[in-house]
């Protein structure tokens, strides 16, 4: 269920991004906040009931209940209940307890609801502008795409310009990171379309060229959005790139050319 920055530090399975998740779909689909908390310890009674997952599974809980402003103190207090007996080393103790107070301080507002996503949101092809603060575009090509898990395979290309980059800059498929296609280094990665929302107003979709069989790949690496436009930054400010990050809506189409 995507990645949350408040548990990276503390674990390296998914139960507590996984009852997060579930419980912020459960209210993205429209179920009144009050009846969550209930359902989310029924479908996963087995973490919240097993002794190697029962933080987490409560961390996860607690994540959910802070992002729509629910009182959050009876699974904080679930929570300090069991650390004390929890078969954890000092350093990773503290982790806990570190994200545990981070929290329980409290949002300011709710979490608005967010529009599902059931599919993928580019086609192999589409060709895409990076939108910069400074009003300059990079570019970036959908080489994949995976509708059961959401995916697209998107690689950034060597274009900065203060205007938009044209249907030739696609099809000389100049990647980022071309030279060390074999390297974990590489910035080619798959990008979540249940993260994109944020970067919606950013990206805009130009048109469409045609693939070939030796343009499509499968990396491991996973990407934030946000990493597409630090990639051509890094570039651009001839900087060594390095990945960043791994895991783990309508478009606005302007057409080639036009602003």
């Amino acid at each position: 269920m995507g990645t949350l920055d408040p548990f990276k530090s503390v674990y390296d399975d998914d139960v507590a991004a996984d009852v997060a998740g579930g419980f912020l779909k459960l209210y993205d689909e429209g179920v009144e906040p009050e009846k969550i908390e209930k359902l989310v310890r029924k479908e996963c009674k087995h973490e919240f009931d097993d002794q190697d997952s029962a933080i987490f599974a409560r961390l996860g809980l607690m994540e959910g209940l802070r992002e729509l402003c629910l009182d959050t103190s009876k699974v904080e207090a679930e929570i300090r209940k069991r650390l004390p007996k929890a078969e954890l080393d000092d350093d990773l103790r503290k982790e806990f307890v570190k994200v545990l107070n981070k929290l329980c301080k409290p949002k300011t507002r709710p979490r608005k609801r967010q529009p599902i996503v059931e599919e993928a949101i580019f086609d192999c092809g589409d060709c895409v502008a990076l939108k910069f603060p400074d009003k300059t575009w990079g570019a970036a090509l959908v080489l994949g795409r995976d509708d059961d898990q959401m995916l697209n395979l998107i690689i950034p290309l060597k274009y900065r310009k203060a205007e938009l980059p044209t249907q030739e800059v696609f099809e000389k498929k100049d990647f980022i990171g071309r030279e060390s296609k074999n390297s974990e280094n590489h910035p080619h990665a798959w990008y979540s379309a249940q993260e994109f929302l944020p970067y919606l107003k950013k990206v805009f979709l130009l048109g469409y060229i045609e693939l070939g069989e030796e343009d499509y790949y499968a990396p491991n690496n996973y990407g934030d959005w946000q990493n597409l436009w630090d990639y051509v930054t890094n570039w651009s400010e001839k900087k060594k790139y390095k990945r960043l990050g791994n895991v783990k809506t309508k478009i606005s189409l302007v057409g080639f050319g036009t602003a």
